[in-house]
This record gives C-alpha cells, sequence and structure tokens, in this order.
C-alpha cells in the first residue's frame, strides 16, 4: 500500500533523513518507521536489518547449507532425548 505524503514539511523531513525515523500522529500514536533509501535499499522487512538485495544474495548463497523441515525435527529430537 502507497500513502502519499502531502505536508511539504514531512515530505521535507523524510527526505533529509540519514538513518530510520519514527513516524507519529500529532497526538503521539505511534503509526511506524520510516527508513530512508533508494529502491536499491529497499527493506521488505526492516526488523531483520538487511536489505532486500542482502536477503536475495543469502539465499542464494551456495556456501549456506540450507536443511529440511524433516532434518531440524529429526535434529530436536535428538537434542531431547540427550538432555
Amino acid at each position: 500500500m502507497v500513502v502519499k505524503i502531502r505536508d511539504p514539511n514531512a515530505v521535507a523531513a523524510m527526505e533529509a533523513a540519514k538513518s530510520p525515523i519514527d513516524v507519529q500522529t500529532a497526538d503521539g500514536r505511534y503509526l511506524g518507521r520510516f527508513i530512508p533509501g533508494d529502491e536499491s535499499n529497499r527493506m521488505s522487512f526492516p526488523e531483520f536489518g538487511f536489505t532486500d538485495v542482502e536477503l536475495e544474495r543469502r539465499a542464494n548463497d551456495p556456501a549456506v547449507r540450507w536443511y529440511t523441515a524433516d532434518e531440524v525435527m529429526a535434529r530436536l529430537r535428538q537434542l531431547r532425548k540427550s538432555s
């Protein structure tokens, strides 16, 4: 969803931002966090702290070992038996 900002002061503050800023209503209610950057720095999940480009790179890294759900469950059963 896109929200168009029409307040020139708000637009100026967001354009000048060099780091994430919290967005609040005039009465102080928290609306969310604005993360400045161009499209190449886009973050679909900002709580992870990685750009979409970085997440894509990590997902396609041939040196990373991925585990199936069955492998994870087998390991958890093994850990439960040993405790």
